[in-house]
């Protein structure tokens, strides 16, 4: 997981990459929602062409982001983060 969200800020920052805004609204609904397995998996299932058409979807799915949230509780500190990429996405 780290890997893809890693690689997808570098393409962020070196401009390889600007999210429309189906990915700037899907960023946002994940950022609003407890993460867990299910959620995720719910959030990326409900997901428009245009959120599939992008990268962020793939980047979460590649990452193998639901295996991670099976394994992590859903009140871990990480999962609650203030920071990250996703902060620095225009808003």
């Amino acid at each position: 997981m780290e890997r893809y969200s890693t690689a997808l800020l570098a393409a962020y920052e070196q401009r390889r990459w600007l999210p429309h805004q189906g990915e700037l609204e899907f960023a946002a609904s994940l950022a609003r929602i407890p993460w867990t397995e299910e959620s995720v998996r719910s959030a990326v299932r409900d997901a428009d062409d245009t959120v599939y058409a992008g990268k962020l979807v793939h980047a979460l799915e590649g990452g193998s982001v639901y295996l991670l949230l099976h394994h992590v509780a859903p009140d871990a500190p990480a999962l609650h983060s203030q920071g990250g990429w996703s902060a620095s996405l225009p808003q």
